[in-house]
């Protein structure tokens, strides 16, 4: 086949080193991993300028400039046509093991590959293996590397499919690596890969980024987009990134969060809530506690970022718990301390004046527009939840039950945690609730921009 050659002159000599044994000396806090991965014997591979040229990817001519070798636009061509026109049949020998449905935060792709999945990582292709992943490569990754795009390769095996990669590095076109923007590796922390090349400059090593923990990956990955086996959230969640009981706008920041501007643990509740079959209907939702020890588990495993989402086959009452809890232990209330209590006066204006009621829900509608826009997502979230709940019909939590649930977190008093007596009382909030959920297509405008 033809190739396109693409002449640089060559770098000087750089070493980048990755060594995933770090993992086990505390890289980043405290990640104390488990004794059965303290004493494995570490399997060490290392990516040198004889690997690379073996792959017959690069070149380093007489003059010592290095040609980088891929393949040519019209043989591209021929080959990604083929590829599409070949149904997943084609491809089952290997398993279905490229996902190509992810984006990042900043919305560029992301392509998922499992490692584990692919059967011939640990053994030698022959020609016609290697051209039929490569028409299995273009067609699932082709769509998705046009512009930047990063690449996340997830594995437990104590080794890389080196002479799998060594076989189709030269097979790819410019832009594949042209536009690569990350190459995320997910491994075990008992696997060390070390990079000593001069073929590769300081731009090709940064694009590599060894996984250390998923906070960290979740800066650039929103959390439950892509459901990580058991495997990685045990051993890649050891360090605390508090959740519960941090300020709204820390909690909307955090790498610790999901694909909307809420607080993620309001995120899963909303998720679970809507789509469990059943949930909505159970009777008492959201006045009928959860087991407490199971509520406990859930909010220490929420501050180390082990939950991507409920399961469908979770209790109701125990993911209401859950969030009666956290939006009960936020430091500050939704109305905030310097708004809250103007807020609850000018909606008792409308209560007590109804010739003035206009005005006095105009007034009220500037006030809370002056809230900090997480609070204003944040309200409108458990508004849309509570007028859900309502409408069920079976649940017997009407707007006024489900008021006395929601209202205590609009707005208390004092500045420190709310007395039980002084959330109970708060009718005034409770009325607030209930008359945002009556007259909601008035307030959204507000809530959102």
């Amino acid at each position: 086949m033809s190739k396109q050659f693409e002449i640089s002159s060559l770098p000087q000599v750089h070493t980048h080193e990755f060594d995933m044994s770090e993992a086990t000396k505390k890289p980043i806090g405290q990640m104390d991993f488990e004794d059965d991965f303290a004493n494995t014997t570490q399997n060490v591979v290392t990516i040198d300028n004889n690997f690379l040229l073996e792959s017959n990817s690069y070149y380093i001519d007489a003059n010592k400039a290095t040609h980088v070798l891929c393949m040519g636009d019209e043989t591209y061509r021929f080959w990604i046509d083929k590829a599409k026109k070949m149904n997943d049949k084609s491809f089952g020998q290997f398993g279905n093991f490229i996902i190509n449905k992810y984006q990042t935060r900043d919305n560029e792709p992301i392509i998922v590959i499992e490692g584990d999945k692919f059967k011939y990582k640990d053994s030698l292709m022959n020609e016609d293996q290697i051209k039929l992943l490569m028409y299995y490569i273009f067609k699932k990754m082709d769509s998705k590397v046009n512009d930047k795009y990063s690449i996340l390769y997830i594995s437990k095996d104590n080794s890389l499919p080196l002479s799998v990669i060594q076989s189709v590095l030269s097979y790819f076109p410019n832009k594949y690596r042209k536009n690569l923007n990350k190459i995320f590796l997910l491994l075990l922390p008992t696997f060390g890969i070390t990079f000593k090349t001069s073929i590769w400059g300081k731009e090709d090593m940064d694009k590599i980024v060894i996984v250390k923990s998923l906070y960290e990956l979740y800066e650039y990955l929103p959390v439950g987009l892509y459901q990580f086996p058991s495997w990685v959230i045990d051993t890649y969640t050891r360090e605390e990134h508090k959740i519960f009981g941090v300020p709204l706008k820390e909690a909307v920041t955090t790498n610790y969060r999901g694909i909307s501007d809420i607080p993620f643990v309001v995120e899963c509740a909303i998720q679970y809530l809507s789509t469990a079959n059943g949930a909505l209907s159970t009777e008492g939702i959201f006045r009928v506690s959860g087991n407490k020890e199971q509520v406990d588990a859930y909010c220490k495993n929420f501050d180390h970022c082990k939950i991507c989402s409920f399961s469908k086959d979770e209790s109701p009452h125990l993911v209401s718990t859950l969030l009666r809890r956290y939006l009960q232990k936020l430091p500050e209330p939704v109305l905030t301390n310097q708004l809250g209590s103007i807020i609850i006066e000018t909606f008792e204006h409308i209560e007590d004046d109804k010739a003035q009621q206009d005005k006095h829900k105009s007034d009220l509608k500037e006030l809370i527009k002056k809230l900090p826009l997480e609070n204003r997502k944040l309200l409108l979230s458990i508004l849309n939840l509570g007028t859900l709940i309502a409408m069920d019909g079976t649940n017997k939590m009407d707007k006024k039950n489900i008021s006395t649930i929601f209202g205590q977190c609009l707005y208390w008093k004092n500045e420190g945690k709310p007395s039980v007596d002084e959330l109970t009382g708060a009718l005034a909030n409770n009325d607030l609730f209930v008359f945002m959920m009556d007259n909601i297509y008035d307030f959204v405008d507000v809530l959102t921009e």
